[in-house]
């Protein structure tokens, strides 16, 4: 029987579990930066009443899971987040945790922005987000190295990277709609600049 460092594996894990909660923490603080500026400009677009926006609304929202909807410049968008914090790259230590804004509400849809929060050493941080065209991912944004405190700032910067992205786009016809999006979705507007699961552009 192969013999193991049982001492030296639960310390490496309380390690670890000190990291992660600290991570978390911190990622939390970041992600409720970028949704509450996302909820306060949907507020003052309706005040204003700029067509196409609809209240960012939280379906689901916990400590671990936040599952919310929002629509900006005509288009439904779906943001989804755990607070699991662990490797991008087995072979690499730093832990990240991440965010998805999706296009789409159907089961198989990709996303159109992946947002990741990076641990850093000395207790900082880091962010950085692409979305994803029909060329191929392309960056979208990202923070410098910042510490705890900046955090819910970084998440705010974040969330401009996405309203600028979104409110760059003109909503046009699909060369070739699916039935599913006429008779379903009611809208033959191409996608956010990038294919989906249900017919491209």
């Amino acid at each position: 029987m192969p013999h193991y460092d049982i001492e030296s594996l639960r310390t490496r894990e309380r390690q670890r579990t000190a990291r992660t909660t600290n991570v978390v923490e911190v990622f939390r603080a970041f992600r409720e930066g970028f949704l509450s500026l996302l909820a306060q400009f949907s507020e003052e677009a309706l005040a204003l009443a700029l067509d196409g926006v609809v209240r960012l609304a939280r379906k689901a929202d916990d400590a671990d899971f936040i599952d919310c909807t929002i629509t900006l410049n005509h288009y439904p968008l779906f943001i989804l987040s755990t607070t699991e914090a662990i490797p991008l790259d087995a072979l690499k230590d730093e832990l990240v945790c991440r965010m998805f804004v999706y296009s789409h509400n159907h089961p198989n849809a990709t996303p159109l922005l992946d947002v990741s929060f990076h641990e850093k050493p000395d207790n900082r941080f880091a962010a950085s987000a692409q979305w994803f065209t029909s060329e191929g991912p392309a960056p979208l944004g990202s923070a410098f190295p910042f510490g705890p405190e900046g955090s819910s700032m970084a998440g705010q910067e974040m969330a401009e990277h996405l309203l600028g992205l979104i409110y760059r786009f003109e909503r046009s016809w699909r060369e070739k709609p699916t039935l599913d999006a006429i008779r379903i979705d009611r809208t033959a507007a191409r996608p956010l600049g990038f294919h989906t699961d249900r017919g491209s552009a």
